[in-house]
């Protein structure tokens, strides 16, 4: 990176802060989290496409903006869909209701795409040919990475691992299981389809076409900035589309083994554990509903 030392910081919010927010240990980190979430954003931006200081302070100029429309429009609606979450929390789970609870993540999700849409689109216009060999580089790393932890680790140690993070995430709300319950966890994560090599060679795929794509666009080939808005988007919000047929039916199999794996774990949980889970929740309902604006968690 030969700009790093007089590249800008960006100072406040970003828009991936609040579900940021939802994933960190402790109620407290979630202001803290808005408010530097586009330094994060920003390193993870530059470490891919090595801005110079002019790229960097228009990233950083469009992430603001960004954050302001995410505050005013989305933080409420965040500690609403908490509050529904809340409520189906109380009651015995099913897979529907997990499924239901991702979707609905999903959604929002692809609102921040649309609302990055037009800022993206200008970023990527004013790419270099240099700026994207920088991201070939990025998603080799990107892809070696996960072959080296997850593939060539072999299928064993890559369903223990994928036990392990099941159930942090879960404990993470619901507190220690049991060993009972464990052993009943540890039987479902076993059932789910599990391939890390077929995810590399999807994951290799999107890479491939988003690089193809951009380097297209950068030596001149027309593309309008709609074209360009959509191509993103697949890229980093619908994954499903290009996929191979067997990656889409491995796909489908491994969520609805993940959404029975969750609602099963939720109906494991005892009433403490429960308690505990909800206490946690409305934790988050209340941090999130302060950073709205004025009136905004009301409405």
């Amino acid at each position: 990176m030969q700009n790093s030392a007089v590249r800008p910081r960006c100072r406040r919010g970003a828009f991936v802060a609040a579900i940021a927010g939802l994933l960190v240990s402790a109620c407290s980190v979630v202001a803290l989290s808005y408010q530097f979430a586009p330094e994060f954003v920003y390193w993870r931006l530059d470490q891919a496409l090595d801005f110079d200081a002019a790229q960097g302070a228009d990233v950083c100029a469009r992430l603001d903006r960004l954050q302001a429309w995410h505050r005013r429009s989305e933080l409420a609606e965040y500690a609403r869909f908490l509050r529904e979450v809340q409520a189906r929390l109380a009651r015995p789970a099913s897979v529907a209701g997990v499924g239901w609870v991702h979707d609905e993540v999903r959604r929002r999700y692809l609102r921040i795409l649309d609302a990055v849409e037009a800022d993206a689109v200008e970023v990527v216009l004013g790419l270099r040919a240099e700026q994207l060999d920088s991201l070939e580089r990025y998603f080799a790393r990107m892809s070696a990475d996960f072959e080296r932890r997850l593939v060539d680790a072999g299928p064993e140690r890559a369903r223990e691992e994928l036990f392990r993070h099941t159930l942090r995430r879960l404990e993470r709300w619901y507190g220690a299981f049991d060993d009972g319950a464990r052993g009943r966890l540890r039987r479902l994560a076993e059932e789910i389809p599990l391939d890390r090599r077929l995810e590399l060679e999807d994951l290799r795929r999107r890479q491939r076409e988003l690089l193809a794509f951009l380097r297209a666009v950068s030596a001149g080939k027309p593309a309008a900035r709609e074209e360009i808005g959509s191509r993103l988007k697949r890229s980093f919000g619908r994954w499903e589309e290009g996929r191979t047929a067997a990656y889409g039916e491995y796909a489908e199999r491994n969520r609805a083994a993940l959404h029975s794996f969750y609602a099963e774990a939720a109906n494991l949980a005892t009433p403490a554990q429960r308690a505990r889970a909800l206490r946690e929740l409305q934790a988050y309902v209340d941090e999130i509903a302060a950073l709205a604006p004025t009136g905004a968690a009301a409405r």
